[in-house]
């Protein structure tokens, strides 16, 4: 596989701010020239102000990097399930996008993942060389689900193995390990810590309970007829991160899974400012994606870095 326009790939690292235990300083000496980067401070649903990305921008800049994309702007969870208010929240974002525009940021990835965003059972899985990778694992998670968070009909996404194995895991452990267990499996954003508990979990729960896959997949359509638009006027390529595990958890729908999936959400609307970031990682999860068939098939909507002087970039070709 042949990248044709070799000039618009670059070296970049995910940086989660002046929190980050991972320094701008160590980025650069890895080799990479750019950050993808987000204001992890504002709370969800605001709009993020024009000195507040300036003076990002202005950390990564001292650091002899770029940045060039931002992961991500977080959609509210209003949005997604369509609540009252939610066209304020759709507004806020759109303002987003405008100021970003405004300070030379013109990539934003997001993604309309339910409740969790995406999902992992450890933060810290060491590996047999001694390297630590995330890690998903379905019986640490049917034991979240079944015996600390007690979903009503989880049992049923599981196998009696899987939900053996999880009851033997969950009673082994004492009520400190059980606690940072929960804690680490609903705040396991490092950017950015809620600090939900597992009543707020249950909450957020019900609100999607009536919504099913149609119309979490309506409102996605509502949000994007709403910023596509206002990224098209400003020079915004939005691209959306594939479902993290493309599957469902929790109960909850899942609508970015696969190409079928990817061919829906570009038409809704049919713009190259609806895009999408090709996160082998998250659809790799699933064997029946076939990715060096999907890159090609959507390669002139895989969004990324916006090439000087061109508003939406260039049309890219998998060979």
């Amino acid at each position: 596989m042949h990248y044709r326009d070799l000039p618009l790939l670059e070296e970049s690292f995910r940086w989660y701010g002046p929190t980050d235990p991972v320094p701008l300083a160590y980025i650069r000496q890895a080799g990479a020239t750019a950050v993808f980067t987000a204001l992890h401070d504002i709370p969800y649903g605001e709009v993020w102000p024009r000195a507040a990305i300036a003076q990002h921008k202005a950390l990564v800049e001292a650091a002899g990097l770029r940045w060039t994309a931002v992961e991500s702007v977080p959609v509210h969870e209003d949005i997604k399930t369509g609540a009252p208010g939610s066209d304020r929240l759709i507004a806020n974002y759109a303002q987003t996008l405008r100021n970003l525009s405004a300070e030379g940021v013109y990539t934003v990835i997001y993604n309309f993942m339910p409740v969790l965003d995406w999902v992992r059972t450890d933060m810290r899985h060491k590996l047999p060389d001694g390297s630590e990778c995330l890690l998903f694992n379905p019986v640490h998670f049917a034991a979240f689900e079944v015996h600390a968070l007690g979903r009503v009909g989880a049992e049923a996404d599981y196998t009696a193995e899987q939900l053996a194995a999880a009851a033997a895991y969950w009673n082994g452990l004492n009520q400190p390990e059980r606690d940072a267990f929960i804690a680490n499996l609903i705040d396991v954003f490092p950017g950015c810590k809620l600090g939900l508990t597992l009543d707020d979990l249950r909450a957020m729960l019900a609100a999607y309970a009536p919504l099913g896959r149609d119309g979490l997949k309506a409102n996605l359509a509502r949000f994007l007829r709403a910023v596509v638009p206002v990224a098209e006027e400003v020079g915004v390529r939005l691209a959306i991160h594939p479902d993290d595990p493309p599957f469902s958890i929790l109960g909850l729908p899942r609508i970015i899974c696969t190409a079928a999936d990817i061919d829906e959400l570009f038409a809704m609307v049919d713009s190259p400012a609806n895009g999408l970031c090709f996160c082998s990682g998250s659809l790799s999860a699933r064997t029946d994606n076939d990715l060096p068939a999907m890159v090609r098939r959507f390669a002139p909507r895989i969004n990324g870095k916006r090439p000087p002087g061109d508003r939406l970039g260039v049309q890219r070709e998998w060979v």
